[in-house]
């Protein structure tokens, strides 16, 4: 298990960005947009590495506050657990209203509103226009997120 010391040994930290000793930027992207390196024949997100650069401790998760997975400034990273990360994220990809927790409801023929929290699924309402869904559901993750919410596309 990788230790802040071991870290600290190895590199040195800018804006983000964990330097080798030869001053290169350590790691590279992977095909999910996160920044990993390699220590010690072992993968590590970067985001994890700044983190336990920084505290000495590794949370459950890390997640990034706005979002974008290669932005592993300190000020940026936050611990969470999962519950946290999922609030933090955007819309899923197959989201077809464009706006996070607004779709339709063919059986209703009304644009429903859903948000999770724990686990657990929150059914806030159904609307016949979408610009009262798209309102009530920021309302609704305010509420429900605090400041975890994450209103992005």
């Amino acid at each position: 298990m990788i230790t802040q010391s071991r870290t600290r040994e190895l590199f040195t930290y800018d804006d983000g960005k964990l330097i080798r000793a030869n001053g290169a930027v350590a790691g590279s992207v992977n095909k999910r947009g996160y920044r990993v390196i390699c220590v010690d024949y072992k993968l590590h997100k970067a985001h994890r590495l700044v983190f336990l650069y920084h505290y000495g401790y590794l949370p459950l998760q890390v997640d990034h506050i706005n979002g974008d997975k290669d932005d592993n400034r300190i000020e940026n990273l936050r611990a969470a657990d999962n519950s946290v990360n999922m609030m933090n994220r955007k819309s899923m990809r197959n989201n077809t209203s464009g706006h996070k927790n607004v779709f339709w409801d063919k059986e209703s023929g009304k644009w429903a509103v859903k948000v999770r929290l724990n686990r657990k699924l929150h059914h806030i309402g159904r609307f016949k226009n979408i610009e009262d869904a798209i309102a009530t559901a920021y309302t609704a993750r305010e509420k429900l997120h605090g400041e975890y919410a994450n209103h992005g596309v």
